[in-house]
């Protein structure tokens, strides 16, 4: 201190305190730490205040983390039952391609069935129609006889048959196509058919020809018009005479009309 003086005179110490200088300097120290108390307490204050303010911070802070983790729950809630929704969503659809499918297969099944019973139909009904075309056929025959008969008074040289499988075509020497189709009757030395046209001036000489399936080549022949008349249901019925036939074609005409239809 540079306010207390020590001096020593023998065996005396002599001290001596300047007091004035003393306290001036003890209040210069406690005004500085005044100064410095209250520096701290200003310091205190803001760090108190700095305090409340990040204890406010954290405090919204935690909220916000509980509303994101509220969402974050929802979210995956959200995302639980989505997923449930798809498979199920997924499975229903199989079930539902699976039920498409074994429709798809019934109905295959039912179309080819129906198809299959449509052609049965069809075929039955064709029998059915050729069994029709053959009994009017023979009954139109019949009606040829009689009529033939009666017209004509002429008895068959030959026995007529009827061969539904065998057709004829009549033509005129000029080509021209008189008749095509199924004969009313077949024997050895003619044959009968029906026409919805006359022959009007027929020629005196026709060539006919006849075919069946299983022949490799037709059966070619000269023939004349013999007789013709009215006939209820087609309009004209004809009787064709068969003059010339070559030895091959008289052969396979004999074993045709030997074999039944």
């Amino acid at each position: 201190m540079t306010n207390v003086h020590v001096a020593t005179d023998g065996d005396l110490l002599t001290i001596r305190v300047d007091l004035p200088a003393l306290a001036k300097d003890l209040s210069h120290q406690v005004e500085e730490w005044k100064q410095t108390a209250e520096r701290t307490q200003t310091q205190w204050e803001q760090s108190e205040w700095y305090l409340g303010e990040a204890k406010a911070s954290v405090a919204r802070l935690e909220e916000e983390l509980q509303v994101l983790r509220e969402a974050d729950d929802q979210l995956e809630a959200g995302h639980r039952e989505v997923t449930a929704r798809l498979h199920e969503a997924e499975r229903e659809r199989d079930v539902a391609q699976e039920g498409l499918l074994q429709g798809t297969e019934y109905l295959g099944a039912q179309l080819a069935q129906a198809q299959g019973d449509m052609e049965e139909a069809r075929r039955v009904a064709d029998d059915r129609q050729h069994e029709l075309s053959v009994e009017r056929a023979q009954r139109t025959a019949l009606e040829a006889e009689l009529a033939a008969l009666r017209t004509h008074g002429e008895r068959r040289r030959a026995l007529r048959t009827l061969r539904p499988d065998v057709t004829v075509e009549v033509q005129s020497p000029d080509g021209t196509v008189l008749f095509q189709g199924l004969p009313r009757n077949m024997s050895a030395r003619g044959v009968g058919f029906a026409s919805e046209h006359p022959f009007n001036d027929s020629p005196e000489s026709l060539w006919v020809t006849f075919r069946q399936p299983g022949l490799a080549r037709p059966i070619e022949a000269l023939g004349r018009v013999a007789w013709q008349g009215p006939e209820a249901t087609v309009g004209n019925v004809w009787g064709c005479e068969l003059l010339d036939m070559s030895p091959g074609c008289r052969e396979i005409f004999e074993r045709v009309l030997a074999n039944t239809a």
